[in-house]
């Protein structure tokens, strides 16, 4: 069964064999969380779905996966929008950026830890490559050299939590995440 467009999948055995030699195992399930899904096998033809299942380099995504995808943070998302409308990059531009570093070994995340394997080829579902995009992304903006961002943005503060700061998603206290810089590690209470 799909775990997108919940729709019945045949089993293995009784498929031909797929052009390229990619086995149906790779081509029907995702790398990381093992879900099933059918767009490698036939395009899935629910009408929100870009691609359930593809390689990382060719996964499609929404723009507005962009709204958190810094630490969940709006303020810190915003940034990166901005900077990415400022060279005229799409999100599959940031993506592809990110995979290259990934490749290189530059960035890391932490599913390599259980799949060291995982490169812009490894095949995995839409959800588990945003999780990843998200880790990725954050390395590209933390690697955004400062000359390059607003002076609004530089002359924050770190936050002391950085990155594991828990008030820079509070709704009650939106200022926080304006008022310090999160894409930093953690420098207090470690």
């Amino acid at each position: 069964m799909c775990f997108c467009c919940q729709k019945p999948m045949p089993k293995q055995e009784n498929l031909p064999p797929l052009p390229g030699g990619i086995p149906y195992a790779k081509s029907q399930k995702c790398g990381i969380c093992s879900r099933f899904f059918c767009h490698l096998l036939w395009k899935c033809d629910k009408p929100s779905c870009l691609g359930c299942l593809n390689e990382f380099k060719d996964i499609k995504l929404y723009n507005n996966c962009l709204d958190g995808i810094i630490l969940n943070n709006k303020y810190e998302s915003q940034i990166l929008k901005n900077y990415l409308n400022d060279k005229d990059w799409s999100i599959q531009d940031l993506l592809s950026k990110c995979l290259e570093k990934l490749d290189s070994k530059s960035y890391t995340t932490t599913d390599l830890v259980l799949y060291p394997e995982l490169n812009s080829n490894f095949i995995l579902c839409n959800g588990c490559a945003l999780k990843n995009l998200k880790e990725l992304a954050f390395q590209f903006r933390r690697d955004i050299p400062r000359a390059e961002l607003p002076a609004a943005v530089t002359s924050r503060a770190d936050c002391h939590w950085g990155k594991n700061c828990r008030t820079q998603t509070n709704p009650t206290n939106p200022h926080h995440a304006s008022r310090y810089n999160h894409v930093c590690e953690q420098i207090r209470f470690r």
